[in-house]
């Protein structure tokens, strides 16, 4: 496709606020202009689990719009919510860093949402590559991790 600034790869953009069409721009600041031409972008209705805990990790998610939540089925069989997110996170970069080949949690959209997709392969492409933002994941899954356990 050739895209030449995010704001073509996600025309999105335009329309979210702006603070996270900063979190993009800070995510995708040093990002090959390859990676731009890897985005799937994809429409999600409201409550479409869209990563299952245990499945393989296959792709890496951003959330454009809307709200996601983590899900967990571990106590006795019944599903609660243990965080939401409405900021840009790599979901399954925490999967990435840790080397695992499954996902660790199920997610599901709060509400309609706008999500791009990449595949895990390009992502590993590009974060080897890219030393500032696999750095910037990195404090990023820290960050929610440590946020999580201050909430529990």
């Amino acid at each position: 496709m050739g895209y030449k600034t995010l704001y073509d790869a996600l025309p999105f953009l335009k329309d979210i606020d702006k603070k996270r069409q900063e979190q993009f721009k800070e995510y995708f600041r040093t990002a090959p202009l390859w990676v731009m031409d890897s985005f799937h972008i994809e429409e999600m209705d409201k409550g479409v689990i869209f990563v299952r805990e245990n499945a393989p990790v296959e792709n890496i998610y951003f959330i454009g719009k809307g709200i996601i939540e983590a899900i967990d089925y571990r106590v006795h069989g019944v599903a609660y919510e243990f965080m939401r997110f409405d900021n840009v996170y790599a979901m399954g970069g925490m999967e990435y860093i840790m080397d695992m080949k499954t996902y660790r949690t199920t997610l599901r959209t709060v509400t309609r949402c706008t999500v791009v997709k990449m595949s895990r392969a390009n992502f590993e492409k590009w974060m080897s590559a890219d030393l500032f933002c696999n750095r910037f994941v990195i404090t990023h899954v820290l960050l929610i991790k440590a946020n999580n356990l201050l909430n529990l």
